[in-house]
C-alpha cells in the first residue's frame, strides 16, 4: 500500500470568524477546543470572558494573572503537588535504601507502574510524559545500581585517575590530567557539599569573562587621530591594545601631558585591567586546583549518609522535579493558547480599514504642502484624488 497516496501530510490552516474579523470579540465556537480545560477549571471561563452565548470578549488583558488566580486552577495545583508530595521519599525507600538487593529492571517496572498510578483521576496532564521523563533518568540510575551492587557502598567513596590523551614528541600517550568521582561527578560533589567555593570561583571566572568587553569600550572612546597617536600601543587593526608597549607610550604622551590627559588615561585604564585579568587568571588557576583535591578529599571521607544525600540529590531530585514541572507546563501552554485567541480578533478588518484611512488623510495633507512645477503639482493631485485626500486646486 502507498501510504502517502491515503494520508494528508498538509498542515491545517486556520479558519477566521467573518463576523468576529469585522467586530471583534471571540467566537464561542473557537473556545471549544479548550473544552477539556473548562470541563477541569469550571468558574475559569467566567473569570477571563464576558459576552453572549456566540462572542465574547476578554475582561482582563492580563490573561496570565487571571488564569494564575482562579481558585479552580489553584486547586488543581494544589491537589496535583499534594499526590507527589510523598514521591521523594517512595523513590528513597525503593531506590536508595534498597540500593544493594534490588532488582533493576523489576524496580523500574514497579516505579513506572507507581507513576502511572499517582496520575489516575487526575485530567488534562499526560502521565507519559512523566514516565518519559522517568525513563530518561532511570537508565542513568541503572548504571549506579549496577555498580554499588558489583562493588558495595564504597563504590560512591572512591576517585580514579583522569586520564587523557595528549600528545608527546609527536607520538599520543595517555597521562594523568587530575581525578574524578568513581560514581559521583565532582560537579555534583561540589555544588551540593562546597558551594561556598565554587560561588566564589564563579564570581572570579564571571570577573574576567566581563574584561574583554571592557577593553573594548575603551577603544570604542578613541578616534581616529588618538589611534594614530597611540598606534604603537595598538595592534594592526587597532581594535586590540599591546599591552607591553603601553608604559612607552605613556611615557612620550607625558612630555605633552596637558594635551594628552585623557589618551594618558585611557591607557591606564587599560593596563590596570590587564594587570586585574592576570591576577583573576592566577586566583583562577589556584582555586581551581585547590578546589578539585578539595573534592576529592570530599568524596574520599564520605559518610554514608553524605552518600544517601548525594544519591537523593542525583537520583531522585530531577525525577520529582520534572513531575512537578508537568502541571505547570501545561498551565503555561492553556495560558499561551488562550491569549492567541484574544490576539486572534484583538484587531479588527474596521480597524485595519480606519489606520488606512488615517494614513491616507495624513498623506494628502502632507503633499498638500509639497511645491513644484505645474506637472508636479497637477501629478501630486492626482494622487491625492487616488488616495481619497482634498486637493488643493
Amino acid at each position: 500500500m502507498n501510504i502517502p497516496r491515503y494520508v494528508d501530510s498538509s498542515e491545517e490552516t486556520g479558519s477566521y470568524d467573518i463576523y468576529a474579523s469585522m467586530f471583534g470579540g471571540i467566537p464561542v465556537s473557537e473556545l471549544a477546543v479548550l473544552d477539556s480545560y473548562w470541563e477541569v477549571f469550571p468558574s475559569l471561563k467566567e473569570n477571563l470572558f464576558t459576552g453572549d452565548d456566540e462572542y465574547v470578549s476578554v475582561k482582563n488583558e492580563d490573561i496570565k494573572t487571571t488564569i494564575r488566580n482562579n481558585l479552580d486552577v489553584q486547586n488543581f495545583l494544589g491537589r496535583f503537588h499534594s499526590r507527589f508530595a510523598d514521591f521523594g521519599e517512595y523513590l528513597d525507600k525503593n531506590l536508595i535504601d534498597q540500593s544493594l538487593s534490588l532488582s533493576i529492571p523489576k524496580m523500574e517496572e514497579q516505579i513506572a507502574s507507581d507513576l502511572f498510578d499517582h496520575f489516575s483521576g487526575i485530567p488534562i496532564l499526560d502521565p507519559y510524559q512523566a514516565y518519559e521523563s522517568f525513563e530518561e533518568k532511570y537508565s542513568i540510575i541503572s548504571g549506579d545500581l549496577e555498580l554499588v551492587q558489583s562493588e558495595g557502598i564504597d563504590t560512591f567513596k572512591k576517585v580514579d585517575p583522569n586520564m587523557v590523551v595528549k600528545k608527546q614528541k609527536g607520538k599520543e600517550v595517555e597521562v594523568q590530567e587530575g581525578w574524578k568521582g568513581h560514581a559521583f561527578e565532582f560537579e555534583l560533589v561540589q555544588e551540593f557539599y562546597l558551594s561556598e567555593q565554587l560561588n566564589a570561583l564563579s564570581k572570579k571566572r564571571d570577573e574576567l569573562a566581563e574584561i574583554p568587553h571592557a577593553y573594548e569600550e575603551l577603544i570604542e572612546t578613541l578616534s581616529e587621530d588618538d589611534k594614530n597617536t597611540i598606534s604603537d600601543a595598538l595592534n594592526e587593526s587597532n581594535d586590540e591594545f599591546v599591552f607591553k608597549n603601553i608604559k612607552g607610550v605613556i611615557k612620550v604622551l607625558k612630555e605633552d601631558e596637558a594635551d594628552n590627559k585623557v589618551l594618558i588615561q585611557i591607557l591606564k585604564s587599560a593596563q590596570s585591567l590587564n594587570d586585574k585579568e592576570k591576577s583573576l587568571k592566577k586566583q583562577i588557576k589556584e582555586e581551581e586546583t585547590s578546589l578539585h583535591l578539595l573534592t576529592k578529599e570530599t568524596i574520599e571521607n564520605f559518610s554514608d549518609e553524605d552518600v544517601r544525600q548525594l544519591l537523593h540529590k542525583k537520583w531522585v531530585t530531577p525525577i520529582v522535579n520534572n513531575i512537578a514541572a508537568l502541571a505547570d507546563a501545561m498551565i503555561d501552554d492553556f495560558t499561551k493558547r488562550v491569549e492567541l485567541l484574544a490576539q486572534k480578533y484583538s484587531v479588527t478588518m474596521k480597524d485595519i480599514e480606519d489606520d488606512i484611512r488615517r494614513t491616507e488623510k495624513l498623506l494628502s495633507s502632507m503633499l498638500s504642502d509639497l511645491t513644484g512645477s505645474d506637472a508636479d503639482m497637477a501629478g501630486i493631485r492626482e494622487l491625492q484624488k487616488l488616495i481619497g485626500g482634498e486637493t488643493d486646486e
